[in-house]
């Protein structure tokens, strides 16, 4: 017979395996983890970014910004211009350090929420979440222990509150009123609760995932927000989120995590449809979270449907630059290089795409589509006959080229490249 499972079921399931997943924490070496991006604030009137001794963009007192490198007296930034995303230097004189104490990550999200919906009461949201903090300050009491003060954290808001999983559920007024959160969102929503307890926990992120970490210099735990808030090892998200090549999870500053609620915000705008807004929320998410593949992997696939070809390369060479290893992005930088008209460096793409992932249909079919742009007919036969064998359907779509390609037609715009995946 079946069993229905109660969310206190599930509460003590998860306990269970939270208690042997930290015990391999606290048996296991500390896996490397990438520092937060340091975070900056202009305090200068206007301040200029340059390269190579040009001013590339001048940037306004109270813009912030995600570094990138910090070296000589100055810091390494982005800055969208309206065109295009520059690089540049700014100078330490004309900006302050920021630390997470001075973002206030519940006031970024709610203020993200407000900008998807302008119905959004953020003050009465942000006492919502204060008088959640309140309760969790109340029920750690005096405890010391770092897992006691979790299980205060994971009682309020996961049995008390009963908040769940749910993979579509990110902005935060709507995690609070349906008791439902994507993994972004419920991480965002525990730091916001837990701030009272000033305790050493950052966000952290890998391929398609966010989570929570405490690390005091001696002790470190990784908090499931999207699992009750367990505790689980290093080894355990490693074999569970299959962080590609090896690539170390990345501390994320609170600066990040408002970066990375933008561009998931924005991507909601672009499945909508609603791809001007999109573009503008993934440009500042950019200059937040600079390190953020994601971001402009989504931002470029944004800008092709736009039909600026050109700005959606350089976003998916971006994020190509970020995890070398992701195949999609360098698929998708290959579709957007042979609508450029860039067919050799498009095929070079495509070729590395297949290296990597020789089941990929749809880059052995763009791959020939751009060798019959180049007029290189049998080249593109087989790769046409390595896509068709891998996706059927393709063939009557082949035939059809070929016989264009016969009547001299090698440049026929209804075959694609087709949108990346």
């Amino acid at each position: 017979m079946s069993r229905h499972w109660s969310w206190e079921d599930r509460l003590r399931g998860a306990a269970a395996l939270g208690v042997l997943c930290a015990a391999s924490l606290a048996a296991g070496a500390e896996s490397e983890f990438l520092e937060p991006c340091v975070g900056l604030e202009v305090v200068a009137a206007k301040a200029p970014v340059r390269l190579a001794g040009v001013v590339v963009a001048e940037v306004e007192r109270g813009r912030r910004f995600g570094v990138k490198e910090h070296r000589d007296g100055a810091y390494q930034i982005q800055v969208f211009s309206g065109r295009t995303l520059r690089h540049g230097w700014i100078d330490a004189k004309d900006v302050r350090a920021l630390s997470d104490g001075d973002v206030d990550l519940a006031l970024e999200a709610l203020r993200i929420a407000k900008e998807m919906n302008p119905a959004v009461d953020v003050a009465a949201y942000g006492k919502r979440i204060d008088a959640l903090a309140a309760r969790v300050t109340k029920s750690a009491g005096k405890s010391a222990s770092p897992q006691a003060r979790f299980a205060a954290i994971s009682r309020v808001l996961f049995r008390e509150e009963r908040l769940r999983y749910r993979r579509s559920a990110h902005a935060l007024d709507g995690i609070l009123d349906q008791k439902q959160g994507n993994c972004l969102g419920l991480s965002v929503l525990y730091l916001a609760v837990s701030r009272e307890l000033k305790m050493p926990l950052c966000g952290v992120s890998v391929p398609k995932h966010a989570f929570v970490r405490y690390d005091d210099g001696t002790r470190h735990y990784n908090i499931e927000p999207s699992m009750g808030g367990i505790l689980v090892s290093d080894a355990f998200l490693r074999q569970r989120y299959h962080t590609r090549g090896g690539k170390p999870p990345k501390l994320l500053s609170h600066l990040e995590l408002t970066g990375l609620a933008l561009s998931q915000a924005a991507n909601e705008l672009a499945l909508a449809d609603e791809l001007e807004r999109a573009h503008r929320l993934f440009a500042r998410a950019s200059e937040l979270a600079p390190r953020n593949g994601e971001t402009y992997h989504n931002w470029g696939t944004c800008l092709l449907r736009m039909k600026k070809f050109a700005l959606a390369a350089d976003m998916y060479l971006r994020s190509v630059q970020c995890d070398p290893t992701n195949t999609g992005s360098r698929y998708s930088y290959a579709v957007a290089l042979s609508n450029l008209g860039q067919h050799g460096s498009a095929c070079r793409q495509f070729e590395r795409v297949v290296k990597d992932d020789p089941r990929s249909a749809e880059a052995w079919y763009n791959w020939g589509i751009t060798l019959l742009r180049m007029r290189r007919v049998t080249e593109a036969d087989a790769k046409f006959g390595r896509a068709i064998a891998l996706k059927p359907q393709y063939r009557p779509i082949v035939e059809k080229m070929r016989a264009q390609v016969r009547g001299g037609d090698f440049d026929n715009r209804t075959w694609g490249p087709t949108l990346p995946r």
